[in-house]
């Protein structure tokens, strides 16, 4: 079903050797309104989500509305609704929404905690700016430990998870080539949250799930084109056939090195834009 095509993103069959959990019924009364808000899509890691908030460990018990309505402002944020520095009120996104304020209120909360926004007291909440001081800070530590994640995972995975890995990472080829950008960087956030997880070490997988969040925006600027999405889904190849083999300190070398030359061009591009707009402040 997700057989690689000849000539999809350059890759060539003969030369390159390729090896949401349902909610229980009674979860929330306010289930079928926050449906209607955003559809489970997201690729933010939503706190609701059993099988996610087991493995993280997460103690808050947050209601699932006010869950869904972060997930919608995190995509508005992520696809452009929302641009850096613009305010957010809780009156403006009620009425939008269709919500009260409290839910607003926690979701706001759940996404400064990400990062996302910032709030000011009286002020309300602002989209945090992109800066390229900051993506560096990040991606220099999100490198070191997802590539030792990787490794972990090629050490510990099961026989089964390797197998789902390496038949998702088939998958990124034609998504590639097909999948929208905001489509594309749900599916390698998912890709990686399951590695991380499959690593069997808690403490990590919380420093990466509140990490990831994070660097999700950023991430999302560097799968803008077909172009750097083949290559991702290139690199996702090579990972996912040393994992097959166990190659446990190579995995770590690949997804390092791969992390580090896709920051350089994440880089690149928020100096450029740097240099040609002042970045927004925030509501500062």
């Amino acid at each position: 079903m997700w057989g690689v095509r000849a000539a999809t993103c350059g890759v060539n069959p003969a030369t390159e050797s390729l090896a949401s959990a349902a909610l229980p019924g009674s979860v929330c009364q306010n289930f079928a309104v926050a449906n209607q808000i955003l559809p489970p899509a997201s690729p933010r890691v939503a706190a609701w989500e059993p099988d996610v908030r087991r493995t993280l460990g997460l103690k808050r018990s947050a209601t699932v509305l006010s869950e869904r309505v972060a997930e919608r402002l995190w995509a508005d944020i992520l696809s452009g609704v929302y641009g850096p520095g613009q305010r957010l009120t809780e009156e403006m996104l009620s009425e939008r929404l269709g919500v009260s304020r409290g839910p607003v209120r926690e979701a706001l909360r759940m996404l400064e905690t990400d990062r996302v926004v910032t709030l000011k007291p009286r002020r309300g909440a602002y989209v945090r700016s992109l800066s390229s001081e900051e993506f560096l800070g990040i991606a220099q530590v999100r490198a070191s430990l997802l590539g030792l994640a990787a490794k972990l995972f090629a050490e510990r995975a099961t026989d089964g998870e390797i197998a789902e890995l390496v038949r998702q990472a088939l998958r990124m080829t034609d998504l590639a080539e097909t999948a929208a950008p905001e489509e594309y960087t749900q599916i390698t956030y998912r890709l990686s949250l399951d590695m991380v997880k499959g690593s069997r070490n808690p403490e990590l997988i919380s420093i990466l799930r509140a990490l990831s969040n994070r660097t999700l925006r950023y991430t999302y600027l560097g799968l803008l084109s077909k172009g750097q999405r083949c290559e991702s889904a290139r690199n996702w190849r090579i990972l996912s056939q040393a994992i097959e083999r166990r190659e446990a300190d190579r995995a770590e070398a690949l997804l390092r090195g791969t992390i580090e030359r896709a920051g350089e061009s994440i880089l690149r591009q928020l100096e450029g834009a740097e240099a040609i707009t002042p970045v927004p402040a925030d509501g500062s």
